[in-house]
């Protein structure tokens, strides 16, 4: 209803402001508008009937070889596979490159400051390897697929 109200609105806002222009221009601007609102039309009925389901995080984040950089490990296992996980301490990894076969690195913001975290995820951006920060004020894992 809200876009068929609003392309209306178009309508009358061109036939309003720009009265002068040809009949054959009217007409192109009247059909685009007009297809426009179709396609959205088009688009809302398409989503009702195939609705997108979100993955949720948890399923999202089970990694082969996965290495949680946390003080404290326990506190992100409800946020990702803790068994497939590896845990190293931020010291141990800050200035090294990222090992082969490695696919996920989860970072506790707790573990160091946040310029540590975007110098070292710059220094390994083109190894394949995503990243993830666990926020432990929200209690969140925040990554690169999320939606």
């Amino acid at each position: 209803r809200y876009v068929h109200v609003f392309y209306e609105a178009m309508i009358i806002f061109f036939r309003k402001h720009y009265p002068h222009y040809s009949l054959i221009y009217g007409f192109f601007i009247k059909f685009a508008i007009n297809l426009r609102a179709s396609m959205s039309l088009a688009k809302r009925f398409v989503k009702n009937i195939f609705p997108h389901k979100k993955p949720s995080a948890i399923a999202s984040l089970h990694y082969d070889n996965l290495i949680v950089i946390s003080p404290n490990p326990k506190e992100i296992t409800p946020h990702v596979d803790i068994n497939a996980a590896s845990r190293i301490e931020w010291n141990d990894i800050k200035d090294a490159l990222m090992p082969k076969g490695i696919n996920f690195v989860v970072i506790d913001n707790r573990a160091c400051d946040y310029q540590d975290i975007i110098r070292f995820i710059c220094k390994n951006a083109n190894s394949g390897t995503f990243f993830a920060t666990y926020l432990s004020e929200a209690n969140r894992v925040i990554y690169p697929k999320m939606n």
